[in-house]
């Protein structure tokens, strides 16, 4: 089973842009209003074709990237392993996977605050009568790997938020699973496994075809 490589950024306004942008990633930037925003799109995209690159040995402005309705960047099959990108307060993170879909997600340790508030309209009843039965801190923390684990399941399902995450159950501790997709994608097993950085908490997910019990060897790079 191949690896996934998951690449850590810091996209703070002071971190460096890693190589130059496309003119449509510039024009996207300099739409968002708020300049804190402006600076870590710039870099986050930046860190995204500098992985690419180092992944396909392309040049970075010369990867012909595009979105999807969702704002999700694509590469040509021929040309990239699957990749996602995710990006939180000042950290972007970039999985690139072998030959099977993936998605990523991070958030900050600052998003804890206010999670217990939320977890109506993410997680299942059964998830949140777990959840009600733990101390408070370790339930905002079991919130917030539950939130990653489900958004990165979804992006790896190519959904996104547009599936109900409360129909998805992958678990709120940070034990690897698998979980059958059927509802969404028929007889797609997607494994996901959470990571805790200093930055934040990641969860990666990797759709296979059926069942598996090997989980993915995750590398975790820094430029």
């Amino acid at each position: 089973m191949g690896a996934i490589h998951l690449w850590v950024f810091d996209i703070s306004p002071s971190a460096p842009l890693l190589t130059a942008l496309s003119p449509a990633d510039e024009a996207r930037a300099a739409s968002l209003v708020h300049p804190q925003d402006q600076h870590r799109y710039a870099r986050s995209r930046a860190a995204l074709r500098w992985v690419l690159a180092d992944h396909t040995g392309c040049p970075p402005l010369e990867l012909p990237l595009w979105v999807d309705d969702r704002g999700k960047p694509h590469l040509p099959a021929d040309i990239a392993s699957p990749f996602n990108l995710s990006h939180s307060g000042d950290v972007a993170v970039v999985a690139v996977g072998s030959h099977r879909p993936v998605g990523v997600d991070v958030e900050t340790w600052s998003q804890q605050a206010g999670m217990l508030d939320l977890v109506e309209q993410f997680m299942s009843l059964a998830e949140q009568d777990q959840v009600k039965g733990l101390p408070t801190m370790q339930a905002t923390t079991s919130c917030l790997r539950a939130w990653t684990r489900k958004e990165a399941v979804l992006k790896a399902l190519g959904t996104g938020l547009s599936h109900d995450a409360r129909r998805v159950e992958v678990g709120l501790s940070a034990a690897p699973m698998f979980w059958l997709a059927d509802d969404i994608r028929h007889g797609k097993h997607v494994c996901v496994q959470s990571i805790e950085t200093p930055e934040g908490l990641v969860a990666v997910a990797e759709v296979h075809e059926g069942p598996h019990t090997d989980m993915p060897h995750i590398l975790i790079r820094r430029p």
